[in-house]
């Protein structure tokens, strides 16, 4: 007695499944360039009075932000501040391999993998970078504050930065 094909599909997928996020993983430096391009082509230019620089580290996409700093904070005539945030893309990615599975497991001809699995692509790259470009931007989460820069809060959130990028402490 044969399996049913569901149940074919279903284990090819399973199958798949590990191999897909390993070069995914392993991969991320290369599958996370459609991303950085796009974000940094259309947030730079829609934004560049604020957005300074977006640079881009395997995975990790550091935000590098510029503006006046408020007046309560005393600094040289001229100066502007900045601000670095890093957005994980892995995070936003994460559908790419499971998408690749799905198509290795359907019984199609390569031609029609390739094609779908190029369009599949394309568009969760898109929303890969939608999500990427709109990490930060939670106005109704945001709160203004002024941190003591030898305040223990302000270790503890230079710590966070520098473990999210992965540095050293």
């Amino acid at each position: 007695m044969s399996a049913s094909p569901v149940k074919r599909f279903v284990l090819k997928v399973i199958l798949w499944l590990p191999l897909c996020f390993a070069v995914w993983y392993y991969m991320k430096g290369v599958i996370g360039l459609p991303t950085f391009f796009l974000v940094d082509g259309i947030m730079s230019h829609w934004l560049p009075a604020f957005i300074k620089d977006i640079e881009f580290q395997g995975h990790l996409l550091n935000v590098v932000l510029q503006f006046a700093p408020p007046p309560e904070i005393k600094v040289p005539e001229g100066q502007k501040a900045e601000l670095v945030f890093s957005v994980n893309s892995l995070v936003y990615g994460y559908s790419i391999p499971l998408y690749t599975a799905l198509i290795l497991a359907t019984p199609d001809t390569e031609k029609a993998k390739w094609i779908h699995w190029i369009t599949g692509f394309i568009i969760l790259v898109l929303a890969q970078s939608w999500g990427v470009s709109f990490d930060r931007c939670q106005p109704w989460r945001a709160k203004r504050r002024l941190v003591d820069p030898s305040s223990r809060e302000a270790a503890l959130l230079t710590r966070r930065a520098h473990s999210a990028r992965g540095e050293a402490k």
